[in-house]
């Protein structure tokens, strides 16, 4: 199994409740380099929430490139010619995530995006951003299944069980909705596909960075 890391965004807050502003974070970030510099070249980039290998990967939808020019677009459309700060909360017990958020923030900082990394423990992010949703912006994981329905469904869609970025968008949810009900496989992948450019487009509250192998160890014999 593998685990995806992510960034989450607050949609329902300043200041990545507005799209431009989430898309100027996204055009921020190199993404590769985030990948390397957390997981020394174990890690793959990705744009869709689908378990690598799987059908439902969409192979047209690629990670958005670090653009500077397109951040700056981005910004002034927003209304933020000069750039925003927002805090960054980061679970400190997370090396790979704590070691990815400082080149997010490098990366941001160049382009007059300002993320204040606040290291925090596996207890606070568990109270304070995802069960009070008190955060601006922050990193996370999950495992994810070959069937996509916990990633697009149970992290994406408002009536998730593990949804806490505020991102909503309706036809997002009508698609995953009826990708569950669907038995003919190239129909639920046709309806994943679409999903997941609407995350691309609409640049969802979760800035997908990458996948990274869970690995486990066992002996045959306990003392």
């Amino acid at each position: 199994p593998k685990s995806l890391v992510y960034l989450g965004l607050n949609c329902d807050e300043p200041p990545f409740d507005d799209r431009d502003v989430r898309l100027a974070l996204d055009y921020a970030i190199d993404k590769e380099k985030v990948a390397e510099a957390a997981l020394y070249g174990t890690g793959q980039t990705t744009a869709s929430p689908a378990t690598p290998g799987s059908p439902y990967v969409n192979p047209d939808v690629e990670p958005r490139p670090r653009d500077p020019d397109k951040v700056q677009e981005h910004l002034e459309a927003a209304g933020m010619p000069d750039g925003f700060s927002a805090t960054f909360k980061i679970p400190q017990s997370y090396p790979t995530q704590v070691q990815g958020a400082e080149v997010i923030a490098d990366d941001a900082a160049k382009v007059g995006i300002d993320l204040q990394i606040q290291q925090i423990t596996w207890s606070t992010w568990l109270s304070d951003v995802y069960s009070n949703r008190n955060f601006q912006a922050t990193t996370s994981s999950y495992l994810a299944l070959w069937y996509p329905d916990v990633s697009f469904y149970k992290f994406l869609h408002p009536n998730g069980a593990f949804f806490f970025t505020g991102w909503e968008n309706e036809e997002y949810n009508s698609l995953v909705e009826e990708a569950r009900a669907i038995y003919d496989e190239d129909e639920r992948v046709d309806r994943y596909h679409r999903a997941t450019e609407i995350l691309q487009e609409d640049r969802s509250g979760h800035l997908l960075l990458w996948w990274q192998p869970s690995l486990y160890a066992g002996q045959s014999s306990y003392k």
